[in-house]
């Protein structure tokens, strides 16, 4: 699969901005300063950092035509940012609350 895209979701209530980036892997800091000029800080910060996330067919299964073979489905995991990746993100977008989440793990922090 050549899925070369992250997906994050910013919710903008008034004046608070809620951003979800539960599939991050921050591996281009500079993707999210650029954000960070465009959109502005980010109130609330939910930051997937699961390491080995979840297998392809988690997410991708529905939409593919043919069940995956194992390598397929191992060749890409929904992995999120490690400690270093997620603190570059959240300074980037000058986050002061910061919720962390892994496999289920809702720990929410606070800066």
């Amino acid at each position: 699969m050549n899925i070369q895209a992250k997906c994050c979701y910013l919710i903008s209530i008034e004046e608070i901005k809620i951003m979800f980036a539960a599939d991050t892997c921050n591996v281009e800091p500079s993707l999210y300063q650029h954000f960070f000029r465009q959109a502005g800080k980010v109130d609330y910060l939910f930051v997937g950092m699961e390491s080995v996330g979840a297998p392809t067919h988690w997410i991708y299964e529905p939409v593919l035509a043919e069940k995956l073979s194992k390598t397929a489905n191992e060749s890409r995991r929904l992995n999120g940012s490690n400690a270093v990746q997620a603190e570059a993100l959240v300074k980037a977008l000058g986050s002061q609350k910061v919720f962390i989440y892994a496999l289920g793990s809702n720990r929410g922090c606070h800066r």
